[in-house]
């Protein structure tokens, strides 16, 4: 029983070169054979019909051909070094490949695979190539290459849109629409920077808060249009008027706050003094000279936010009471 099982495995060398004959000639997958000669040059022996359909090659090119004498000079250098390294190295060569077929300058591509076939008697040696097509995966390839170059850009201007609107929200959450000062949030946000500061270091700073002499009456009389672009103006002036350190923003209405960092009542002094003179030198547009009513306060270790606040909004009712254009420290 035995035996019988090893015959019927048994394959023939018949069987076995019509086995190689079938696949020959219908495999899809592209065959040859190539004799190398002693000059140098290789000679096509077999090319399957898979292969002579594609290339349309006629009875002499797929049988019997010179390579040198078929291909341009650099495509058979390429090609020749190719079968040499095969050949020399006595192993497989693998390597991708492209060709225009016809006019439509369409490329496809194929995978390679090279085998030496040496014959130990005679000395010929010979190359057996297996080329498989993979047009349409490298079309796919592309295709999700473009698609993923696209949705990478789109990522990106998306991005960027979403930075964009973030850094808008950003200056909508912290500038006073009008003015284009800091909102009271974010002055609220930088006193209680200043007092953890204080706090922690003994850093020294003030407060200046401020309001327009008579801006009720400007509003009344001239209308809100001409009230906003006084408070505009305003801010301008204010702007020019302070340090880079100093934080300026609307407190609200007509309100304005200075936060002056690692200030004394004198530094204080000085900045209210230059604001004064900016203020009274400055024309507003359709009402003229304008004053302010100031009040100012320095940080005192027992402060904290509401503190320090009340004591500038105490300051600057005092000097409204005086009779306008005044700074009154508190």
């Amino acid at each position: 029983m035995i035996k019988q099982v090893n015959e019927h495995k048994t394959v023939s060398c018949e069987d076995e070169l019509r086995f190689f004959k079938a696949v020959w000639n219908n495999s899809e997958d592209n065959l040859f054979i190539v004799l190398k000669t002693e000059d140098g040059d290789f000679i096509t022996e077999r090319t399957n019909p898979a292969l002579v359909k594609l290339f349309q090659f006629t009875p002499e090119q797929a049988s019997g051909s010179s390579l040198k004498a078929l291909l341009p000079a650099e495509a058979f250098q390429k090609i020749a070094q190719r079968y040499n390294d095969c050949l020399q190295n006595n192993a497989a060569v693998h390597y991708e490949e492209s060709h225009v077929l016809d006019d439509s300058g369409g490329v496809r591509y194929w995978e390679t695979m090279l085998l030496p076939i040496i014959d130990e008697q005679t000395g010929e040696q010979r190359v057996f190539g297996i080329s498989r097509e993979f047009t349409r995966l490298k079309r796919i390839e592309e295709q999700l290459k473009l698609a993923n170059e696209r949705l990478e850009e789109k990522v990106k201007a998306r991005t960027k849109e979403l930075e964009e609107a973030l850094q808008k929200m950003e200056k909508i959450s912290i500038y006073d629409k009008l003015t284009k000062l800091y909102n009271r949030h974010k002055l609220d946000d930088e006193l209680t920077n200043e007092i953890n500061f204080a706090k922690r270091y003994g850093n020294c700073f003030g407060l200046i808060l401020m309001d327009v002499d008579n801006f009720k009456t400007i509003n009344d009389s001239l209308g809100h249009v001409i009230g906003d672009k006084v408070l505009v103006e305003f801010a301008d002036v204010l702007k020019q008027s302070i340090r880079q350190t100093d934080i300026a923003g609307r407190w609200g209405g007509d309100e304005f706050l200075i936060i002056v960092p690692k200030a004394s009542r004198e530094t204080i002094l000085h900045l209210v003094n230059t604001l004064q003179k900016n203020i009274k030198q400055h024309e507003f547009e359709k009402v003229g000279l304008l004053t302010l009513s100031i009040g100012g306060a320095v940080y005192k270790e027992s402060d904290d936010v509401d503190s320090i606040i009340q004591r500038a909004d105490r300051a600057l009712y005092k000097s409204k009471n005086k009779g306008k254009d005044n700074f009154t420290f508190e």
